[in-house]
């Protein structure tokens, strides 16, 4: 039996590699991408922009998953318009033209700077837990139909976006200094594989309502371009290089739960991996 997933964000950082994961595997899902900006050109995606997504939906699907992956991040005040567009308003034309009683799962991807006392305050992180309570009470007739997990760093092959790894990376490739600010600090980095695979398995087993997808470890700045630097050099992977600990968040009791799909992989592999395709 064929599953249908409608997807939003298709074209970004963790909507392209789910994608990538589905186009490879061949699995049996049937992909219906909602988009405000350009379509995706690909036969086995089934394209719909949001105005047309009420109609075409109800009329010929009586039941599916929902993974909403879009958002607009920014901390410019002047992408505020942007922001609210994606975040708010693009999420309340979603759920109008989705039906509710045929929704089997619909997984809602936050962000961890709503636990960050530095980062609640930003207008970005604003809307996505506006958004998140407008969710709440769209399912408060049925929980178990809605899960929202909370994201944290994430990187992975072709990243277009201005991150701390594709920064590092970028320096290393053209022999600059790490550009990084506050390059002493540890930062929380998950795979963006590890992610999609966690989110495939959520959908297959309901996990709880919220829970977060971080990594066990938390790694030194510093020594990302450290680590990297070495290898560019003399092709050596020197794990030693690489400053990892155990994460402050992975006891919080102020934090959702680690989503129970995780599997995380190596993270020294991980980074070579990305490096070597650039």
């Amino acid at each position: 039996m064929t599953k249908n997933i409608i997807i939003t964000g298709a074209s970004g950082f963790l909507g392209s590699n789910f994608l990538k994961k589905f186009l490879k595997n061949n699995l049996n899902i049937e992909i219906i991408s909602i988009t405000n900006n350009s379509l995706l050109e690909n036969e086995r995606i089934l394209n719909l922009d949001i105005s047309d997504a009420q109609n075409v939906i109800k009329n010929n699907y009586d039941e599916y998953d929902v993974l909403h992956f879009a958002t607009f991040y920014s901390k410019d005040m002047k992408d505020n318009k942007n922001i609210y567009n994606a975040n708010i308003e693009f999420g309340n034309k979603l759920l109008g033209a989705l039906n509710i009683d045929h929704i089997n799962r619909f997984i809602y991807t936050n962000t961890m700077f709503v636990f960050n006392s530095e980062q609640d305050n930003h207008y970005y992180t604003k809307t996505k837990k506006e958004f998140s309570e407008t969710l709440k009470q769209y399912f408060y007739n049925r929980p178990n139909a809605y899960s929202q997990i909370y994201l944290d760093n994430t990187f992975g092959e072709n990243d277009k976006r201005n991150k701390v790894v594709s920064q590092i990376i970028k320096a290393v490739l053209k022999k600059e200094i790490n550009p990084v600010q506050n390059k002493d600090e540890f930062i929380n980095l998950i795979y963006i594989d590890d992610v999609v695979n966690c989110i495939i398995e959520e959908i297959k087993n309901n996990s709880d309502i919220e829970t977060r997808i971080t990594s066990k470890y938390d790694i030194n700045i510093s020594s990302i371009y450290d680590f990297l630097i070495k290898f560019n050099k003399e092709q050596i992977i020197d794990n030693e290089l690489l400053k990892v600990r155990e994460s402050k968040q992975l006891h919080s009791r102020n934090l959702p739960i680690v989503n129970k799909n995780l599997r995380e992989t190596n993270i020294y592999d991980n980074l070579i991996q990305v490096f070597e395709g650039q």
